[in-house]
């Protein structure tokens, strides 16, 4: 194990589904629904729009200059969901439906074509699903339920579903990195709490199992940058310790290696640009509504140089990249950036409601990628 630290960085359908809400909000809800005929091609980035309480979800697509195209109405509850975001691969969207608010029972997967906007389902037949990976054959989930961590694999194609469980654990979240399932999961006991990473390969057969104190606990927004897997955690190990880790877990597939990185705020998320990484630093339950702010910088992976530090004056909650452009989301407005430049905002625009009360922004991807 080596330990680093760095104190440089101070048209379907959507009637019949509307079972308890008013009529004001369905018509709200088909006044935003827009059309879903727009080209796809000129869209740059999309963001997930959901509530909990009623069966009717979007993804906004936008272009460049953050005009807004069009839309894909969905007619579930719960989409998406912030600790474990979710997956594109080869421009195809990958997120679960949680379903509704304390029932989170829709027991399947949404595979999206960003740019065809078609709509397949998988049926999973697990409850409160959240964690998902993905590749060319493959979708792979996780889920709690009773002190027992279930993963699950379905085959695109077949629609064939396995899965191993593990008693006494907690999954935060799961990746795919290098033809490896990396599931990381806490065990929380009368007597200790310890933080694991559990490999394994695309049969779900168990590969590996390290020890992820000296990262924290509570692993989330795993990121592959390069064939090697970088996470934060939620906080320390110490169970009495402050929400949020300073400390970056950084896990090589090809060497079976687990070293930290250690910087002077917690880590929001890490996303790839070229071969650097972009650092968001900040808490990823603020709502913007507290006061603290996300900072931001890019750093070299090879010797965790970071440049260009900036406070970015408003708290983040979702990112991505797409080019040199990077979009945020904080506060349901969306601001874009030219990476090869300072951090001054390009473009600027508010995320249009379903509804402005129960709303909200669940996920943010870049598109034809």
């Amino acid at each position: 194990m080596r330990r680093r630290t760095f104190l440089g960085l101070s048209a379907l359908s959507l009637l019949g589904i509307l079972t308890t809400e008013t009529s004001c909000t369905v018509q709200n809800f088909l006044k935003f629904s827009k059309k879903s005929d727009f080209n796809t091609n000129n869209a740059f980035f999309c963001v997930l729009e959901t509530r909990q309480n009623i069966a009717a979800s979007r993804i906004i697509f936008y272009d460049v200059s953050l005009t807004e195209l069009g839309e894909l109405p969905l007619p579930y509850a719960g989409l998406g969901q912030n600790w474990n975001l979710p997956v594109v691969h080869d421009n195809i969207l990958f997120v679960i439906p949680e379903g509704y608010q304390g029932k989170l029972d829709e027991k399947k997967v949404l595979e999206i074509d960003l740019s065809t906007l078609e709509v397949k389902t998988h049926m999973i037949d697990r409850i409160a699903m959240y964690g998902i990976a993905a590749n060319d054959n493959y979708l792979y989930t996780c889920n709690n339920l009773n002190g027992i961590t279930y993963i699950s694999r379905c085959n695109r194609a077949t629609e064939e579903v396995i899965g191993v469980s593990i008693e006494g654990v907690h999954a935060s979240s799961i990746a795919l990195c290098e033809g490896r399932i990396c599931c990381f999961a806490d065990h929380d006991s009368p007597s200790e709490y310890t933080s694991w990473l559990y490999v394994y390969n695309l049969d779900l057969n168990l590969v590996d199992k390290i020890n992820l104190d000296t990262c924290g606990r509570a692993q989330f927004r795993p990121h592959v940058h390069n064939g090697t897997l970088f996470f934060p955690s939620w906080s320390d190990i110490d169970e009495n310790s402050p929400r949020g880790s300073k400390v970056l877990g950084i896990y090589h597939i090809d060497s079976n290696t687990l070293e930290t990185a250690t910087f002077e705020r917690e880590i929001l998320e890490v996303l790839s640009w070229n071969d650097s990484l972009v650092m968001l630093f900040g808490d990823i339950n603020d709502d913007g509504k507290a006061g603290r702010t996300t900072s931001i910088a890019l750093c070299d992976p090879e010797n965790w140089e970071c440049n260009d530090l900036a406070d970015l004056g408003y708290a983040v909650q979702h990112a991505a990249i797409k080019d040199d452009i990077l979009c945020t989301h904080g506060d349901r407005v969306l601001r874009t950036y030219d990476l090869t430049q300072n951090w001054e905002i390009i473009k600027k625009t508010d995320v249009s409601h379903i509804d402005k009360q129960f709303s909200y922004i669940s996920g943010m991807m870049s598109t034809g990628t």
